[in-house]
């Protein structure tokens, strides 16, 4: 959050909220009414609810984090091993393409693995959208990837899948996550189809039911 100068805490009142503002607060004008606006008046299965509070002028935005864990503490509780990597990638893409058809640019997700939540026994993501188009660039994404390829690499990625969802396949520059999307697919094709010899399998249906909208990254305003 330093990075694009934010700060993010948990509400001390509840606990099953996060906070994220300018030290000081956010302008109101900040703020994009396309994606605050899209999650407020829909409910996107894989990605995190959020409310615009506004007080004395200032705004921030509130995460209802409840029934979720970050990524990284169930990492580290073991709850993640090597065999869910590829569920949970699975995961990221649907909820890329999800927020897509809502006019979400893939930047405005949160990929940073501090910041990536998981459900239940953490089979399942839930990422946070950030409605702050300053904050939204292609080398904050590339940061993100880069963190969060690291550490699935650190826990047991697939062999197979190092070197195509290798951050420096990359440049910063013009990075988006929809690279890394289509190199995760075309590794995975081969054993999918292996796997289900019709070819058709509950990855493929899920993936063409958000296959409409181009994932779109932008630079951000």
């Amino acid at each position: 959050w330093e990075r694009c100068g934010r700060e993010a805490r948990f509400a001390p009142e509840t606990g099953d909220e996060l906070v994220v503002s300018r030290p000081g607060g956010t302008d109101p004008s900040e703020i994009s009414r396309v994606v605050s606006g899209m999650l407020r008046h829909r409910r996107l299965e894989r990605t995190v609810p959020l409310a615009i509070e506004c007080i004395d002028g200032k705004a921030a935005v509130r995460y209802r984090i409840a029934g979720l864990r970050k990524l990284t503490a169930a990492v580290r509780a073991g709850s993640v091993r090597a065999e869910h990597w590829e569920r949970l990638l699975s995961g990221i893409c649907l909820a890329l393409r999800e927020g897509a058809q809502y006019c979400i640019r893939d930047a405005e997700y949160v990929l940073d693995p501090e910041w990536v939540w998981v459900k239940g026994e953490a089979r399942d993501v839930a990422l946070m959208a950030l409605p702050l188009p300053g904050c939204c660039s292609r080398e904050r994404a590339w940061d993100e990837w880069r963190a969060l390829y690291e550490l699935m690499a650190e826990h047991g990625l697939p062999e197979r899948l190092l070197q195509p969802l290798h951050p420096e396949n990359w440049e910063r520059s013009t990075f988006s996550h929809r690279l890394w999307i289509e190199a995760f697919e075309k590794a995975t094709a081969a054993m999918e189809r292996a796997a289900q010899p019709n070819g058709r399998d509950n990855f493929e249906e899920d993936h063409r039911k958000f296959s409409a909208p181009a994932l779109s990254a932008g630079d951000g305003a």
